[in-house]
């Protein structure tokens, strides 16, 4: 994949030079200059040097082509004048203020293409500039706003704020201002009753008996007191395309649900009330399917040897395409080399699309390989005799002899020219086989290595981790095997255990080295050590792990940890625990929250003495918050891995109060993703705040339904801003935050950007669609 360096629409573009030799009137004179002198030289071998002066024949043929040069220096200038005007789109007026003396270093960002001259001027004068014609970029998003910027000449400080501020580099017009009026927030809200029809429709009722219980109203979440009253019949309608479960009913997509009672339930997307277990029983099943989004095939095979329960439908082993029931991932699958398949090929960033890879790059998200611990144990590989064996290289290559992309012809001819081969496959051949000799078999192959002191192994192409059972077949027989392969190849085997051609600049240097070591007793039996090396062995071993696992349970093991959101280590290819452990506990007296993160609120008295209380799935605590001047009533609960506080009443909320969040995430210096939410399509979007903050270990998502401001000023650090109100309804206003947890998978995340994982967006999508509640009855207005 091309990777395009796109410039950058806010940078400052450098300054253009105040002389160059090369400009276009230096290089007319100089052509000018050069014409004359060829000119007064033909005259002169013409002996009529004197006729030349008198007759002011040279001072014409200056004349001439000093106006040919102006006349071609009008044309540049005009042309480049024609562009620039294309170029431009409006004009805009700007006020500039002159920058400090103390700041010389500094460059004022006023707009995409100005800065400040570098003079010798006072501190207090000001430059101004009536009018300036900028050529703006053209479709840049996000559109950066042209405003007047004012300094003080005493100070740093940006008297104007649009932007992020003075900063070491001098002042930025960045995002401030487009944080401030966020595009999405301006996107248009559902309308009240949007559903009510199909409601009406699914439960067979009047469509006049259908009223919102939940429903927004000056751009904030309300609840209608009537679905409060117990004898109130509820309705709940599923608007995604997932199920959801509320008090013990399956809600379906797009189908709704009478309750026959009320309850206050957490809404959960388990089957189970309780977190998947990372092993053991409870663990839900997975299924690899070849069709997306088909019913499961009635041909479907238990995986055995599983510690998770798989199944496959029967036409997936083959399959290059795979699908997980219940999912939107595809995945390609395939053994080929990226060389001869450009399919094979990882491209990281397409896990945004839901698109991943099962190849043998290491880079995949369920690697292959055809390393097989059955068949290759490589504490079995002999250890030869060197007198015993001939001074010759083995050759048993015997398909696709000329490989364009790695050229190994050109390898085993410089080989052949300096020692003896014997090449029993197809290319090149020199030697025939023996009776009771093969190449058609493992066992065969090997013998035949076993011959000779060198075995030449030359794959398709170098790419990173593609190694075919040629390389490991060599590493069996005792040979010494001269490799030429993947690009990381001593990496992956035992160390000192091969020649690789990667190490050696041109074919004869690396067929001169490879003689040597095959006539050099020392050198040879050198290449033979690792296999008394338990280190190394061991280590060969830890690497290879994984594949002592079937790939088809691997790949039910990487979606189950998907699904839920759980670890996962990609080199052992197992599922793990969360690093931040998912269970919530409170504090016995207060009744705030004490994990996964520690609950903090402004005014608060502190929690002292802190003693866990960890009831697990489902309603974790009901408290009343007292704070100077302000009673919070909510309710936390804790469910498919995540953690939401519903606030039910806010009463006496005369000033701001802060929820302050601490939890064991090492953002350095507070770096945070704002609105990351809206990565995320949902009908809801223009309500919600949303903030996340990583670090290699852990990523952590902190979502609330209403317009308000989430920071993280410190590292581990979230602030929810509750904004003050005098509402006589105050106790109808329907608040709730989330709070999603999940580690950091290095395979595709990166710290310096976010983009949600399959289960933080399924958990969002939740929260900014959530389960629609309606009630039966007369509206009560």
């Amino acid at each position: 994949m091309v990777s395009v360096k796109r410039p950058n629409p806010y940078s400052t573009p450098n300054k253009p030079k105040r002389s160059s030799f090369l400009t276009i009137r230096n290089v007319l004179l100089v052509l000018i200059v050069w014409q004359a002198i060829s000119f007064l030289l033909k005259s002169s071998k013409g002996g009529d040097s004197q006729n030349l002066r008198s007759s002011g024949g040279l001072q014409d043929a200056l004349n001439d082509f000093e106006n040919k040069a102006l006349q071609m220096e009008s044309h540049v200038q005009a042309s480049i004048q024609d562009e620039i005007q294309h170029l431009v789109h409006d004009k805009k007026p700007i006020s500039i203020e002159k920058v400090p003396e103390h700041l010389p270093h500094e460059e004022v960002h006023l707009s995409d293409h100005i800065e400040t001259e570098e003079d010798e001027k006072s501190p207090d004068e000001i430059i101004h500039h009536e009018e300036i014609d900028i050529p703006e970029p053209r479709k840049v998003e996000p559109v950066v706003q042209q405003v007047e910027v004012n300094f003080n000449a005493n100070s740093n400080v940006v008297l104007t704020k649009h932007g992020t501020g003075p900063t070491q580099v001098g002042f930025v017009a960045d995002f401030e201002h487009d944080r401030q009026n966020a595009a999405f927030r301006q996107h248009p809200l559902p309308k009240k009753g949007r559903h009510v029809h199909k409601v009406a429709e699914l439960l067979n009722e009047d469509v006049n008996s259908i009223h919102d219980c939940e429903y927004i109203e000056d751009r904030r979440w309300r609840q209608h007191k009537a679905c409060r009253d117990p004898d109130t019949e509820l309705v709940v309608y599923n608007p995604a395309a997932f199920p959801k479960i509320f008090c013990g009913h399956q809600v379906k997509p797009l189908q709704a649900v009478k309750l026959p009672e009320h309850c206050h339930e957490p809404i959960h997307l388990s089957p189970d009330e309780k977190d998947p277990p990372v092993h053991g029983p409870g663990m839900h099943p997975v299924i690899i399917q070849t069709t997306f989004g088909a019913k499961v095939h009635e041909d479907v095979h238990k995986v055995k040897h599983c510690d998770v329960p798989c199944q496959i439908e029967g036409g997936a082993f083959k399959a290059r395409e795979l699908f997980i029931a219940g999912s939107d991932w595809r995945i390609t699958r395939t053994w080929d080399d990226p060389y001869i398949n450009p399919n094979a090929r990882v491209e990281r960033t397409d896990y945004r699309r839901d698109i991943f890879y099962s190849t043998t790059s290491f880079d995949s998200s369920i690697p292959l390989t055809f390393y097989d611990f059955t068949k290759y144990n490589l504490r079995e590989s002999p250890v030869l005799e060197f007198d015993k064996l001939g001074n010759k290289a083995t050759y048993l290559l015997d398909a696709k002899c000329n490989a364009s992309p790695i050229r190994r012809q050109k390898w085993f001819a410089a080989v052949d020219a300096v020692m003896e081969t014997e090449a029993y496959g197809s290319c090149y051949h020199n030697k025939d086989l023996d009776e009771g000799e093969t190449i058609e078999t493992m066992e065969g192959r090997i013998k035949l290595y076993q011959k000779n002191r060198i075995a030449l192994v030359f794959e398709t192409g170098g790419e990173k981790d593609h190694i075919t059972e040629m390389v490991w077949e060599a590493l069996m027989s005792g040979s010494v095997p001269a490799i030429l392969g993947a690009s990381n190849l001593a990496k992956h085997l035992p160390r000192n255990s091969a020649i690789f051609a990667s190490d050696f600049n041109s074919w004869d240097k690396f067929a001169n080295y490879t003689k040597f070591v095959a006539s050099d007793k020392n050198l040879w039996e050198s290449y033979q050590a690792w296999k008394k090396d338990e280190k190394e062995l061991a280590a060969f071993e830890d690497r290879y792990s994984f594949a002592r696992t079937d790939e088809n349970c691997r790949m039910c093991r990487w979606a189950y940890s998907k699904l839920y959101g759980l670890g996962w280590d990609h080199s052992k290819q197992e599922v793990t625990a969360t690093h931040i452990e998912r269970k919530l506990c409170v504090d016995a007296e207060t009744k705030r929250v004490v994990h996964p993160f520690t609950e903090h609120w402004t005014g608060a008295s502190p929690i002292i003495d802190k003693k866990d209380e960890c009831p697990g799935y489902g309603v974790a605590s009901d408290a009343e918050i007292k704070l100077p001047g302000a009673t919070i009533k909510r309710t936390v609960y804790h469910h498919d891995g995540v953690t939401d506080m519903v606030f039910h009443d806010i009463e006496g909320v005369d000033d701001d109060i802060v929820l302050r969040i601490e939890i064991a995430v090492k953002n350095s210096e507070g770096a945070f993703f704002r609105d990351t939410h809206t990565l995320v399509k949902g009908s809801h979007t223009p309500l919600v705040s949303s903030a996340t903050i990583q670090d290699r270990y852990s990523k952590v998502t902190v979502l609330a339904n209403w317009e308000t401001t989430i920071i993280s000023p410190e590292e581990g650090v979230f602030e929810i801003h509750f904004p003050s109100h005098k509402d006589d309804d105050a106790d109808t206003e329907l608040r709730r935050v989330r709070v999603v947890t999940e580690d950091l998978i290095e395979l595709y995340d990166k710290l310096t950007e976010y983009y949600p994982s399959s289960f933080t967006k399924t958990m969002i999508q939740d929260f900014i669609d959530p389960l629609e509640m309606y009630y039966i009855g007369i509206e009560d207005k």
